[in-house]
């Protein structure tokens, strides 16, 4: 079940899940999984070009454009990351008009779209403060968005910030323990210690 999992890691055609020992196999309805997160006993994963499945104890759900305000393109309903927030589960929908949306704990589904070229998203997190950080496959740094006041901020490596990013394109992003943003870039790694000041006027970046 979802809530004893100790590992897993993700495969063209389901789940591997490390528990009590040993692997085993989560079979999953959608092939090329792109995600997975485990949030109220259940597992969430998501495909590029198949959606969003939601698994229970007892059944899952697949959600796609004729059911949420996820989607489609060219190659289907594309869902590049998705990320647990205390409101509900962040969802990417890469290319799509509205490329940002989320799966309420009430089970609704609401879409946004920030300011900025953000279709291409490739990652997200959220943060503890409920923001939402995106990388792209542009070359601008990671964006922040407050889904409550509608604002977007960017962090770059220019000298708004107090030392900027190492590089201009985010490769990867990571929130620790410790609820500090880190973010590897294609000149290094660096980390916001304070991520609550992403719109500030100046963000401290180390």
């Amino acid at each position: 079940a979802p809530a004893s999992v100790e590992d897993e890691k993700i495969t063209l055609t389901g789940i591997d899940v490390f528990e009590q020992g040993s692997w085993r196999m989560e079979p999953t309805l959608l092939p090329a999984i792109t995600d997975i997160a485990f949030a109220h006993n259940k597992l969430f994963y998501a495909a590029d070009g198949g959606g969003l499945a939601v698994q229970s104890p007892t059944n899952t759900t697949v959600y796609n454009q004729g059911n949420s305000t996820l989607l489609t393109g060219v190659d289907g309903v594309r869902i590049s990351a998705i990320d647990q927030g205390s409101t509900g589960l962040w969802v990417a929908n890469y290319g799509a008009i509205t490329p940002l949306h989320v799966l309420k704990n009430d089970n609704t589904w609401q879409a946004f779209l920030p300011a900025g070229s953000v279709q291409q998203l490739e990652d997200i997190i959220v943060d503890s403060n409920e923001n939402i950080w995106m990388q792209t496959t542009t070359n601008n740094g990671a964006r922040v968005y407050d889904p409550v006041r509608g604002t977007t901020a960017i962090i770059t490596n220019k000298k708004n910030d107090l030392s900027g990013l190492p590089g201009t394109q985010v490769t990867s992003m990571v929130m620790d323990r410790t609820n500090m943003v880190w973010l590897g870039t294609d000149n290094g790694v660096a980390y916001i210690p304070a991520p609550e000041d992403a719109f500030a006027s100046r963000v401290d970046i180390v």
